[in-house]
């Protein structure tokens, strides 16, 4: 029991020395801790894009709409017995017959479009069917079967959009995983270059302490606290300002979601949590490197 009190002792001494150490150089840390958090918050910022990248595009994941551009030779009665073909599909939930008429007034909607749609001799619109599958496997069958029909000029598949959106996810995952590979470096070689700075600086008060019966653990002790502590105070200011950011770009978020007709995304991100706690344990492994390293200061001080 006393040995556990003397452990609790050192160690409690060895956080009011590694805190004294950052009050003693306040500027100089202080630059040192803001260039990191932003290093943290770069790596926030992207994860929370990406969050809101996958919510804009979860519609294209769970449908699977295929617009069938008919061929111009395709009049009402056969574009009808199309449409008619393909409701009693047991693979298509739903089917649409637009006309030429009805593309041709809803292109009218469009900003700018009524002049050049005037200036045409005629309708140059085909007869679109817009089909609805059951499910995503059954999209992919019909336009498989659809595709060579002789009756349809073009089919558009929004699964190919979905496709697209997924190779981006993929990419900017990779993206991420890298920076944040190259982010947890920038975390342990700082904390570890201010360590190893400042061990050399107090070489000869250790060797003072060594002389008192301080053992290099209780030497070693203060420092990584120090690169704890750095961590856990990067992390701190890169959760604040992602913070910040967030409710900051809340509204514009906000009316984007509106005009997509889309609810917002509200699910917290776990890493929020997990930044400071991982960044202090880089810190730390950092100091424990530092030391690693140099062996030989206390030795020869």
């Amino acid at each position: 029991m006393a040995r556990l009190r003397r452990l609790h002792q050192k160690h409690r001494q060895a956080r009011r020395a590694a805190w004294a150490q950052l009050r003693a150089r306040p500027m100089a840390h202080g630059f040192a801790l803001a260039l990191l958090a932003l290093a943290l918050l770069a790596l926030l910022l992207l994860r929370s894009g990406l969050d809101q990248f996958r919510h804009l595009g979860e519609p294209l994941a769970g449908t699977r709409t295929l617009n069938l551009f008919l061929a111009p030779a395709v009049d009402a009665a056969a574009a009808t017995a199309l449409a008619r073909e393909l409701a009693a599909d047991g693979r298509v939930a739903a089917v649409d017959a637009i006309s030429p008429a009805q593309g041709l007034a809803e292109l009218g909607h469009v900003a700018g479009s009524a002049e050049v749609l005037a200036a045409l001799p005629d309708n140059p619109l085909p007869w679109l069917l817009a089909v609805e599958p059951v499910d995503r496997a059954a999209g992919a069958a019909l336009a498989a079967d659809w595709r060579s029909r002789a009756e349809v000029e073009l089919l558009a598949d929004e699964h190919d959009w979905q496709q697209r959106a997924d190779a981006v996810l993929r990419a900017a995952r990779a993206a991420m995983l890298a920076l944040a590979l190259l982010v947890a470096l920038a975390v342990l070689l700082l904390a570890a270059g201010t360590v190893r700075t400042l061990r050399l600086e107090g070489a000869a008060e250790r060797a003072l302490q060594r002389v008192f019966g301080a053992s290099e653990a209780d030497l070693r002790r203060p420092y990584l606290y120090l690169g704890l502590a750095y961590g856990l105070l990067a992390g701190l200011l890169a959760v604040a300002l992602a913070l910040a950011l967030q409710l900051w770009l809340q509204p514009a978020l906000a009316a984007l979601y509106q005009a997509l007709g889309l609810a917002p995304a509200t699910r917290f991100d776990p890493w929020l949590l997990a930044t400071p706690l991982l960044a202090a344990l880089l810190g730390a492994a950092g100091a424990r490197l530092a030391c690693l390293f140099e062996p030989d200061l206390e030795a020869g001080a």
